[in-house]
């Protein structure tokens, strides 16, 4: 029997529960330690009940993503693994990182002391499978082959949470453009202007200001460009729902936009395909769906352009709050119930 302590952000819990179900698969005597899972009794001291768990574990599972390095409880408890890891040789405790995308696989561990243990994915099956065995050898169980496809589900469960939950503004360098000629003498940012108003991880927004009224000509466009230098795969949310859909908030402060272009480009930046979208003002919701656009240049998008057209604007002056930008799905989750 092992004792196998689960370390991990409390914005990652909702991972958590097919997990611990694999280990106990992979090793039914295993006691698993998880503060989202209950393994706090009612009344006991937190602290000790962590610590008393953390010093009998013989197996340390940290969660790694963005929100573990984030947290001072999950880096005390990594900490504390590390130290006995080091240090004690009569019960010595075996750390396996696992990796939560997007966090990148190379710099997850990098600049830590675990820089050279080797990390399994969650998305991964085969790197499921062999933390799975490392889980039944330590408990002195059998072969974990018929967990293969139980694995297989979990992975997909958690590809598609980590989809599900990601801001596609998060990673994207943000610019403001318009129709520039010769004569032109103000600065662009006189023209346009885009600036990013985040109050919170969970709120990324962009405030896009024009002036299209200061040009001395007419132009034919202004836009703000979302630039992903390592390519936006779009294509792969279809492979879990075909009705997943681009959707993009916009709020028409003062009513000046009529529609908004959104483009999708590709390789240097050529439009792979441009939807027009309706418009009314304050708040409004762009739903573009995907599976119409399910070729191949969708799973290697460069840039996402959110153009405007002076053809259909009330005014020439105005300003526009676009959010969350995000895939969502629309069909039944086929990996929730693990």
């Amino acid at each position: 029997m092992s004792n196998v302590f689960v370390s991990h952000s409390s914005q990652n819990a909702w991972l958590i529960h097919g997990l611990v179900e694999l280990i106990r698969m992979a090793d039914p005597q295993a006691t698993v330690f998880c503060s989202s899972e209950a393994s706090i009794q009612p009344g006991a001291n937190y602290k000790e009940a962590i610590y008393e768990s953390l010093r009998n574990a013989d197996l340390f599972v940290a969660i790694v993503s963005r929100e573990y390095w984030a947290s001072r409880y999950c880096i005390l408890e990594l900490g504390a693994a590390y130290e006995r890891y080091c240090f004690d040789e009569l019960k010595a405790v075996s750390i396996q990182p696992m990796l939560v995308p997007p966090l990148d696989k190379g710099l997850a561990l990098a600049n830590t002391p675990l820089v050279e243990m080797q990390l399994t994915d969650l998305t991964d099956v085969g790197s499921l499978m062999l933390f799975l065995q490392k889980v039944a050898e330590l408990g002195h169980a059998g072969p974990v082959g018929a967990l293969e496809v139980r694995a297989a589900e979990y992975a997909a469960f958690v590809h598609r949470g980590v989809l599900e939950k990601t801001s596609l503004l998060d990673d994207a360098e943000v610019g403001a453009y318009f129709d520039e000629r010769p004569e032109n003498r103000l600065p662009r940012e006189r023209i346009v202007r885009c600036q990013r108003l985040t109050e919170s991880p969970d709120d990324e927004r962009l405030l896009f200001t024009f002036h299209l009224g200061r040009l001395p000509y007419d132009p034919s466009f202004a836009s703000v460009a979302l630039q992903f230098w390592d390519e936006l795969n779009l294509r792969e949310y279809l492979a879990f729902d075909s009705d997943a859909a681009l959707c993009l908030d916009v709020d028409n402060v003062d009513g000046a936009l009529e529609s908004l272009t959104v483009e999708l480009k590709v390789g240097d930046n050529r439009v792979f395909r441009a939807v027009e979208c309706e418009l009314t003002e304050g708040a409004n919701t762009v739903r573009i769906p995907l599976a119409p656009m399910n070729q191949r240049p969708l799973a290697a998008i460069s840039q996402i352009s959110l153009v405007i057209h002076p053809t259909r604007i009330q005014a020439l002056e105005g300003e526009v709050v676009f959010g969350n930008l995000r895939v969502d799905f629309a069909g039944r989750n086929l990996f929730t119930e693990l």
